[in-house]
């Protein structure tokens, strides 16, 4: 008989930890690989596979981005093969802004821009800055520009036009 998987696609639970199940009927019972972006997984500290009767898992309890991809499981005995796929994407974790370097105190003249700028050492997706000038909260308009530059670098320029 052919292997034949039954169900629907793999199922995915948290980010951190993943497990993967399928059922593989077949005789003579088959041999059974993963993969993810055809690479052949291999067993690890975080990473195992398992099978009970006829219920196949893969285990990953320590998920990178690297685990992104195709996860696709092969079945194959004398008789023939058979193959599923499912779509894994794994997010980077989730860090919390963290300052590259203190901002000084300075002193300009009057009717003088002021430039300052300060760096993430992390940045992340969707990360803002909010500049406060004592304890008020400064906003984009006339006679004040902040932007965001490259890699995490934000600045805000007071008294331009």
């Amino acid at each position: 008989m052919v292997p034949m998987f039954t169900g629907n696609n793999p199922t995915m639970f948290s980010p951190a930890q993943i497990q993967i199940q399928v059922k593989i009927t077949g005789f003579p019972e088959p041999t059974v690989k993963w993969s993810i972006n055809d690479k052949l997984i291999e067993e690890s500290s975080t990473v195992m596979t398992s099978h009970i009767e006829h219920e196949y898992t893969l285990k990953i309890t320590e998920t990178t981005t690297t685990h992104t991809g195709t996860v696709k499981v092969t079945a194959e005995n004398t008789v023939g093969s058979d193959s599923r796929t499912a779509e894994l994407k794994v997010e980077p974790a989730l860090v919390a802004p963290n300052f590259k370097s203190q901002m000084a105190d300075t002193v300009v003249k009057v009717d003088e821009a002021l430039n300052m700028e300060v760096a993430l050492e992390t940045p992340q997706p969707g990360t803002s800055v909010k500049w406060y000038n004592n304890g008020k909260e400064l906003q984009q308009g006339p006679g004040v520009q902040v932007t965001w530059r490259f890699k995490g670098l934000f600045t805000v320029i007071l008294g331009s036009s």
